[in-house]
């Protein structure tokens, strides 16, 4: 192939990804820039990919889940086990898993029920078999937008598409392999050796050991600190497998077999087969996979066939999309095949080629992760050589010294652990992170369209440059000042937490942090996540372009509205804290405030007090003495938004309600409910004087507590409000343009707008 014909394909196939995948302008636009290369090459490369466009696209929808999966049934199933695949979390086991009748991969989770259970699965050192009732279903999509779709996920990288919940399930004999699977197995026997040869190194080891080698993840608390330390770098990517590592392996050993004196013409195919068998070792992640068949292609082929890097990297491309169609859209594939093609087209210089992909990788990292670190070049520049030249060969060196039982890693764990010290240094600096927000599909389109004009078209790098840096500055400050009032009720499970974001100049405001009730349990049934506001709050606040929080209100003491606030303040400035009177210096308020990077000034309210901040006023309605913070005590305060108001109701009981009413004549369009629709609140009589037209539920999936109380949704309907329920919609968001009337939708129906009412209220 000449002329990068594979690579234009490529392209072709990216393009239709974006815009299958919902960046209609932004795909279309990169599409038809690569038809347009591809129809200066010749009418062959418009047929090849116009050919494998629609092969691509007829993979991706059959890949595309039925309606079927999302019936939720259950009955006796077997499935078959790797244990390689599998996490486990105190006493939950999940991993994707083979179903044995039908041989489709599901997402298993397995309920331990004793300790002898766990060791006994822990002792599995190769594939087995597991029988048990299951209950399946739909794997649930993202209830809050920002944070991880592990339903996208799993669909795009795996075919995935359902979750196999079992309990008390009997392990068999081992199965006989097919010789379909006898690779596999083979595999799987190898990986669970060099596991417990793993297990054996100290933990920073052996968490360099799992990522650079093995190309997994080490579940560990510490490896996820360590992780987001490095994603807020933006360095993540050094820890693990890549491409890089394994053309340096294959190159070294290469040399190694010419120093032998071994012939090319063997000595290739020799290294050939070597990574294939690493391949399997690894089962296969998408880097190795591109990099062992990049080398194959480069070193396999006869001359007459030879290939151009981009071709190569074009051609591999192609195939992998064409085995999984959807994991084109995932950014850890993107970045793979991405840093590749800069490599390999970059400067050689090696500071040049750093800013080039940084530069170029920009718009995939602010698209996917929402924010960005101005070090993240230095640091590459500092720890790519590091990584490839050093640390690499040395994590190599310790895993062959532990596979034969020899020490020499003590020094290495030192090196290690001071390195991570430094890197979490680094991440702590003031300015480390720049978060900009969610990026449009349109825009990303032009972006990367800008990239390949920036490194295939000199005569246009400035003015690519220039519309690139323009596109993103535009986007800081579209996100900086908005222009709709914006008011987000924040699925945190149950509990409660809403984000205020005023137009313009104006306010943003969180109201309640959410936050889990902490269970005691037997060690062994311990489950360790990371803090919770890492699956909610923070997310949210990172896809609204959020680094800095002008206030936080905490309605009262209870860990479901302020648990979460120590964790939001290590990690988010937060100006100021407004708390009900006399829980200022509440114990666990006072551990909180201890912990922040920042430390805010904390006001206690009490009814008829007013809080203007930066244009926008809070009216406190309750409570109307000092108190211990209670839900009798719960700070409760409306504002104003155009022309609808909005109250919060925290936890407070009806008696409360009465004598809010007894003080204040109010109205309200939007109220959230007190105690989470329970029966104690939100009372007729309180229905009735405020006259809502939304009344918004903050409740679990499914929580111990039953919330929201049969009661109490009858009281709506009576009083005809509108019932939005966290539980059921996930996300649930009010919006108020500069123009036009405002509305409100939610997660599970993000692109349907529901108009509110006009209704001119006042205090």
């Amino acid at each position: 192939m000449k002329r990068h014909t594979a690579f234009w394909t490529a392209i072709a196939v990216v393009g239709a990804a974006i815009l299958f995948g919902g960046g209609h302008l932004g795909g279309g636009l990169l599409l038809l820039f690569a038809l347009m290369h591809s129809g200066q090459l010749g009418w062959r490369a418009v047929l090849l990919t116009l050919v494998t466009l629609v092969c691509w696209a007829g993979l991706w929808q059959l890949s595309l889940p039925s309606a079927s999966f999302a019936e939720a049934r259950s009955g006796q199933a077997s499935v078959l086990v790797y244990p390689s695949r599998l996490k486990v979390n105190g006493d939950l086991l999940t991993g994707r898993v083979q179903d044995t009748e039908s041989e489709k991969m599901v997402w298993w989770q397995y309920k331990l029920s004793s300790a002898v259970e766990k060791q006994s699965l822990l002792a599995q050192n190769q594939p087995f078999i597991i029988s048990g009732l299951v209950e399946r279903s739909a794997l649930t999509s993202r209830r809050n937008p920002g944070t991880f779709d592990f339903q996208q996920f799993a669909h795009y990288q795996y075919h995935i598409h359902t979750r196999w919940q079992m309990t008390g399930g009997t392990i068999q004999t081992t199965p006989t392999p097919s010789w379909r699977t006898w690779f596999s197995f083979v595999g799987e026997r190898w990986r669970q050796v060099l596991r417990r040869r793993i297990d054996t190194l100290p933990p920073h080891l052996r968490i360099y050991v799992q990522g650079l080698l093995l190309g997994g993840q080490d579940h560990s608390v510490l490896a996820k600190t360590l992780q987001a330390d490095q994603t807020k770098l933006g360095i993540i990517h050094l820890w693990s497998l890549s491409g890089m590592q394994v053309m340096l392996l294959g190159t070294a050993l290469l040399c190694l077999l010419s120093i032998g004196r071994c012939p090319y013409e063997v000595a290739r195919y020799v290294v050939i087969g070597l990574l294939l068998a690493y391949g399997l070792l690894t089962d296969w992640p998408t880097g190795v996979t591109r990099s062992v068949a990049m080398f194959g292609l480069a070193h396999g082929l006869p001359a007459r066939w030879s290939l151009g890097p981009l071709d190569r990297m074009g051609v591999v491309f192609i195939w992998w999309s064409l085995g999984r169609p959807l994991g084109v859209l995932l950014l850890g594939n993107i970045l793979s095949f991405f840093l590749a093609f800069c490599l390999y087209y970059a400067p050689a210089k090696f500071w040049r080629q750093s800013l080039w992909i940084n530069l170029l990788s920009l718009p995939f990292v602010v698209y996917f992760q929402y924010q960005w670190s101005p070090f993240t070049l230095l640091l590459n520049i500092a720890l790519i050589p590091l990584f490839n030249f050093v640390v690499f060969p040395l994590v190599f060196l310790v895993t062959i010294l532990a596979l034969i039982g020899m020490p020499g890693w003590r020094m290495l764990e030192i090196g290690l652990t001071g390195l991570d010290q430094h890197l979490a240094w680094w991440a702590q600096l003031p300015g480390a992170v720049w978060t900009i927000g969610m990026i449009p599909g349109m825009m990303l389109g032009v972006l990367i369209i800008c990239s390949l004009l920036i490194a295939f078209v000199p005569r246009w790098r400035l003015a690519a440059l220039g519309v690139f840096g323009t596109l993103l500055v535009g986007l800081t400050i579209w996100r900086q000042w908005p222009l709709q009032d914006r008011v987000a009720f924040i699925d945190v499970g149950q509990g409660d937490s809403s984000l205020v974001i005023a137009r313009g100049s104006g306010p943003r405001v969180l109201i309640d942090t959410g936050g889990q009730l902490q269970f005691t349990r037997p060690k062994w049934q311990t489950r360790y996540y990371s803090p919770p506001i890492d699956y909610h709050v923070l997310p949210v606040l990172r896809y609204w372009g959020i680094g800095r929080l002008d206030a936080v209100f905490i309605s009262h003491q209870d860990a479901d509205h302020m648990g979460n606030l120590g964790d939001l303040l290590q990690q988010v400035a937060v100006n100021q804290i407004f708390v009900p009177s006399g829980m200022q210096e509440h114990e666990g308020l006072c551990a909180a405030v201890t912990r922040a990077r920042q430390k805010p000034a904390v006001i206690p309210l009490t009814a008829g007090q007013n809080v203007t901040i930066r244009g926008m006023t809070f009216y406190v309605v309750h409570p109307f003495q000092a108190g211990s913070g209670t839900n009798e005590d719960s700070l409760v305060v409306q504002t104003q938004l155009q022309h609808h108001n909005l109250l919060w109701l925290g936890d407070l009981d009806t008696a409360g309600e009465e004598r809010i009413m007894q003080h204040f004549s109010l109205t309200a369009d939007i109220i959230k409910l007190g105690h989470h629709g329970s029966k104690t609140s939100t009372g007729d009589a309180l229905l009735q004087a405020l006259k809502p037209q939304i009344g918004i539920i903050s409740a679990g999936q499914n929580n111990r507590y039953h919330h929201p109380a049969p009661t109490t949704v009858e009281r709506l309907r009576h009083n005809q409000v509108t019932a939005l329920n966290t539980a059921e919609q996930g996300y649930i968001e009010y919006v108020a343009p500069i123009f036009g009337e405002p509305y409100w939708h939610t997660m599970r129906q993000w692109r349907q707008k529901q108009w509110m009412l006009k209704h001119y209220s006042k205090n």
